[in-house]
C-alpha cells in the first residue's frame, strides 16, 4: 500500500491447501485497512502466482487485473488456469503492460521493466553504466516457458527502490542487465523465480547490489545452495 492508500499486489498464489494463500491475502489487506485491492499483477500464468486468483476475487473487490497479455502455453493445466483466469476479467477491468510502462500507485511509482519476453530499451534514469560482471556470464538455453515472460516491475518511493522480476530465467535477465546496466541498484531484491539456480545471475544480482534480499521459496522449492 502506498500513499494516499492506493494498493498494488503481486501475484495471487496457490489455488490449493483449501484456499489458505488468498484468506492470507485477504487477512493482509484488512491489517493494512484495505477495503479493495487496486492492482492485481499477474507476473505469469503458473499456478503458484495465478492459480488463487479465482478465489481471491470472491474475496474482496479488485480494481484491476494487470498482466503481459495472452499465455505462452498450452496443455490441460496452462490452458485451465489461464481460462480461469480469463472468466475474471470478464467483469473486472484488465491492463496488459509492455516494458516502459508505468503503473499509478498514489505517491509510489511502479515501473514495468519487463513484459511478454521483451525488456526496457532504454537505461533508467541514472542507470547505463557497463555491467563488469556480464564478461562472465554465459547464457543457457533459452526458456520458452511463461517464467521467461514475467512481468518484472521497480517500484520507487523516493529514495527507495524495490525489484521484482518474477520467475524470470537467466537469458532474459541478462538481456536486461548487459552489457549494460539499465536499472541501476536497488534497496529490496525479491529474488528472482524462488532462489533457483536457472536465475539469478552474477551478472544480475551483484549489479542490482541490495542491502536486503527476499527468498521467496517454499519448503521443499528454491533457495539453492548455487543461487
Amino acid at each position: 500500500m502506498a500513499p494516499p492508500g492506493q494498493s498494488l499486489l503481486v501475484d495471487t498464489g496457490w489455488p490449493d491447501f483449501g484456499g489458505r494463500d488468498a484468506e492470507r491475502i485477504v487477512a493482509a489487506a484488512r491489517l493494512a485497512s484495505l477495503k479493495r485491492i487496486d492492482h492485481v499483477l499477474i507476473t505469469h500464468y503458473h499456478r503458484d502466482h495465478v492459480g488463487g486468483a479465482p478465489q481471491l476475487a470472491d474475496s474482496i473487490p479488485i480494481g484491476t487485473f494487470i498482466d503481459h497479455g495472452p499465455s505462452a502455453e498450452t496443455g490441460k493445466e496452462a490452458e485451465g488456469l489461464f481460462s480461469a483466469y480469463q472468466k475474471l476479467l470478464q467483469k473486472t477491468p484488465r491492463r496488459v503492460v509492455t516494458p516502459g510502462d508505468l503503473i499509478a500507485l498514489g505517491e509510489a511509482k511502479v515501473g514495468v521493466l519487463t513484459a511478454n519476453g521483451e525488456r526496457i530499451r532504454a537505461a533508467l534514469q541514472g542507470a547505463g553504466q557497463p555491467n563488469p560482471y556480464c564478461s562472465a556470464a554465459e547464457r543457457e538455453k533459452d526458456d520458452p516457458s511463461e517464467n521467461a515472460r514475467s512481468v518484472g516491475i521497480l517500484l520507487t518511493f523516493g529514495k527507495f527502490r524495490f525489484i521484482d522480476l518474477g520467475d524470470l530465467t537467466w537469458n532474459k535477465e541478462l538481456d536486461l542487465i548487459c552489457p549494460n546496466n539499465r536499472v541501476g541498484q536497488v534497496d529490496v531484491y525479491l529474488t528472482s523465480h524462488h532462489g533457483l539456480s536457472i536465475s539469478g545471475s552474477k551478472a544480475l544480482v551483484w549489479a542490482l547490489h541490495p542491502r536486503f534480499a527476499i527468498m521467496n521459496n517454499g519448503a521443499r522449492k528454491g533457495g539453492e545452495a548455487e543461487a
